[in-house]
């Protein structure tokens, strides 16, 4: 994906599933780089409603703002979802 000149970025793609056999939420991961900015990896996003979401990781979240990682996803009058992730870029990598 690119981002636009405001830093935007659409993905579509399918709801992710849970991991067979393991109570971890739903989530999608991401890496970054490109206009001075190096590989990194950000908070995977995760989605409202997963059951797999514990209070801790709701109360965690919450603490973040604008770069909470747990999203709500609504449906458009074409029944598509819909949701949006804000995420804050490093100057260094924290790949490895």
């Amino acid at each position: 994906m690119r981002t636009d000149a405001g830093g935007l970025f659409d993905l579509r793609t399918i709801l992710p599933g849970s991991y067979p056999g393991m109570h971890v939420p739903a989530h999608v991961h991401f890496s970054f780089w490109g206009a001075g900015y190096p590989l990194q990896w950000v908070d995977e996003l995760r989605f409202e409603g997963d059951g797999y979401l514990t209070p801790a990781m709701v109360s965690e979240d919450a603490d973040r703002g604008e770069f909470r990682t747990i999203q709500r996803l609504s449906a458009g009058a074409d029944g598509v979802l819909r949701g949006g992730y804000n995420v804050r870029l490093r100057s260094k990598s924290n790949f490895r």
